[in-house]
């Protein structure tokens, strides 16, 4: 193949004096300055409607792929654009980083204002997006991976928005956290929303038009849609249920003990105090009488003695309970209630759904 040879040819190109045409190869041209810069082009030249202000083109000849085949660089930086024989792209590298492992690479200190990549959205109708796409071939993963020289929990991935805060974390040694960018255990959701209907709360688990959970700090409720459903707890593995330790334990509703046939329960607490011999004393239920279960009455006559009804082997302690449609009638008899007179007392009743 003829080869061109054109040497000491110069043009005037800015203030750093002239370039010089080196030798010409096929397929080839070097430019570069005298003055030993290497392989700089600094030209404000105009080819065919492209033009090139102000921007310094640095080429290589070179079978290492690791070596740019070109560099860009705008003029006073220091930080190039740089195209690898072998495909990849490194953008914000020095002139002799190698970059050969990554088919995109950018290395940039970056900020909130600043980052090192950015999509906008000028159209309202379709997302900005970044799509990871399989062609054909099976068993594709996708990774997210980050690298730190640091600890595991100073690395992590967060999504951010202006309104939302920090809206996903995912950090360096295993934990998520939701609205918070310092999850403290594997999954953390930083929320204090409460859980007061069927699509409230910190947390939704199910479909919203069928069977969820709504969860907040100190809340699980179950709906089926809007209305309240059963929540079930080892309903399958059949393993034991515990609640609590030394807390206590309140159930609102009724309670149903020995699963089906067993009546749905409450219990309700009166207190009174005895009256004079041969006196009644009424307690309002406030029940229906056909509903009550059970009726257990105690009657304190000392600091150390409690009576139950119609005591009889120590003369003086008698007295009889009756259950009247409104009330708990506590009765003193004329001759054998002399020790109970005035005394305090507890009724307790257990009544069904």
């Amino acid at each position: 193949m003829k080869k061109i040879v054109l040497l000491f040819t110069f043009i005037f190109i800015s203030s750093l004096g002239f370039a010089q045409f080196g030798e010409v190869k096929p397929g080839t041209i070097q430019i570069y300055e005298p003055a030993g810069l290497g392989g700089l082009i600094k030209p404000n030249v105009t080819f065919s409607k492209i033009d090139f202000p102000d921007i310094q083109l640095i080429g290589y000849n070179s079978d290492d792929a690791s070596i740019a085949s070109l560099a860009i660089l705008h003029t006073g930086g220091s930080k190039f654009t740089k195209f690898f024989k072998d495909g990849n792209i490194g953008i914000g590298y020095g002139l002799f980083d190698n970059f050969n492992d990554t088919g995109l690479g950018v290395r940039y200190f970056s900020s909130a204002a600043n980052p090192h990549a950015r999509l906008i959205n000028l159209n309202n109708t379709e997302p900005a997006r970044l799509n990871f796409e399989n062609v054909g071939a099976t068993g594709v993963s996708w990774q997210l991976k980050g690298k730190s020289n640091n600890t595991n929990t100073s690395s992590f991935f967060n999504i951010n928005s202006s309104q939302g805060g920090d809206i996903l974390t995912l950090r360096g040694d295993g934990k998520v956290g939701i609205l918070t960018d310092n999850p403290s255990v594997p999954l953390h959701v930083n929320s204090s929303a409460s859980s007061i209907n069927s699509t409230t709360g910190a947390m939704i688990l199910g479909t919203l038009a069928a069977g969820h959970l709504t969860l907040d700090n100190d809340e699980i409720n179950a709906y089926n849609n809007t209305s309240g459903s059963t929540l079930y707890l080892n309903q399958e593995s059949t393993g034991r249920v515990e609640i609590g330790g030394s807390s206590d334990l309140r159930v609102n509703g009724f309670t149903e003990l020995g699963g089906s046939g067993a009546p749905s329960i409450k219990m309700k607490k009166l207190l009174g105090t005895s009256g004079l011999a041969n006196s009644t004393v009424n307690v309002a239920h406030g029940l229906s009488k056909d509903k009550i279960l059970g009726v257990q009455v105690i009657l304190k006559r000392s600091e150390n003695y409690s009576e139950l009804p119609n005591f009889t082997s120590i003369i003086g302690y008698e007295y009889q309970v009756e259950i009247t449609p409104t009330d708990i009638s506590i009765m003193t008899t004329s001759s054998n209630s002399a020790n109970i007179l005035s005394k305090p007392f507890t009724v307790l009743i257990t009544y069904e759904e």
